[in-house]
C-alpha cells in the first residue's frame, strides 16, 4: 500500500486537475513530481506542478499512544509564458495567473476536497501562499505564482 504522503500528492494533482484551469485561454497541464522540478523538453506551459515541500513532515504522538499527528507540506506551483511574450502569439494575462492562484487557494483551505479525493486522515489543512508573481522567474520570461499547504493527518502510531 502506498505512503500517507504518497496518497496526498497524488490527491492533490487529482484537485488540482479537477479544478480545469487555463491561462490566455490555454488549458493548464498539471503534473505530480516527487522532487519540485519542470522539465522544459517534457512539458509545455502553462503547468500546474505538484511536489513534495523542502520541508520536512512533522510528527507528535498523541496521550493516548495509539494515534500520532503528522503534518505533510506540499508545494503547488503555476508556471505560464509572462505577458512579454504576448507579441510573439503565446503567453498569459497577470489577471488569469491571480486567479488561478485564488482557485488553487480555495480548493485547498478546508480538507473537504482532499478527503473527497481518498485522503480520510486529513483533519486540518493550512494554505502557505508564496509570493503573487515570482520575480526571480521574470528573467525566463516566465509568471510564476503557488502556494505551499500543510496537511495535518492523524495516523495509527508505530513502535
Amino acid at each position: 500500500m502506498a505512503s500517507v504522503f504518497d496518497r496526498l500528492l497524488t490527491a492533490c494533482g487529482t484537485v488540482v486537475s479537477n479544478l480545469a484551469l487555463s491561462v490566455n485561454g490555454t488549458a493548464c497541464t498539471v503534473r505530480v513530481r516527487r522532487l519540485p522540478a519542470k522539465q522544459f523538453s517534457a512539458d509545455g506551459l502553462p503547468i500546474i506542478l505538484v511536489a513534495a515541500s523542502p520541508r520536512p513532515e512533522e510528527s507528535r504522538l498523541f496521550d493516548t499512544g495509539t494515534t500520532q499527528d503528522v503534518t505533510y507540506a506540499v508545494q503547488i506551483v503555476l508556471l505560464a509564458a509572462s505577458d512579454r511574450a504576448l507579441a510573439a502569439g503565446t503567453g498569459s494575462t497577470a489577471e488569469d495567473v491571480m486567479e488561478a492562484r485564488e482557485a488553487l487557494r480555495r480548493a485547498f483551505q478546508r480538507p473537504t476536497l482532499i478527503r473527497a479525493a481518498g485522503i480520510t486522515e486529513c483533519l486540518i489543512t493550512t494554505v502557505l501562499p508564496d509570493a503573487p508573481l515570482a520575480r526571480g522567474k521574470w528573467g525566463q520570461n516566465l509568471d510564476a505564482t503557488g502556494i505551499t499547504v500543510r496537511f495535518r493527518c492523524e495516523e495509527p502510531a508505530t513502535n
